[in-house]
């Protein structure tokens, strides 16, 4: 019998995501700016930090920021 629950990568329970959301928020300074998975400090994957990474990450953010100004124009001027 199959379940019809998503695996782990695609889903977490309230306790995983409070837990997950409280390690964000208290770990350390050295790791602002950097990728946490499971709990933990790590590398991204490579297709995060290539070229092709580096060009959807700039056109994603160009995307929200248009629809975040489009709410509150003042966006732009915090997020530069």
């Amino acid at each position: 019998m199959q379940s019809s629950a998503p695996p782990d990568f695609l889903a977490r329970n309230p306790e995983m995501c409070s837990y997950a959301l409280v390690t964000g928020v208290l770990a350390s300074p050295d790791s602002n700016g950097q990728y946490m998975t499971n709990c933990h400090v790590r590398e991204p994957a490579c297709h995060v930090t290539n070229k092709i990474g580096a060009k959807i990450l700039s056109a994603v953010f160009e995307e929200l920021l248009a629809k975040l100004e489009a709410i509150s124009p003042d966006v732009s001027i915090i997020s530069r």
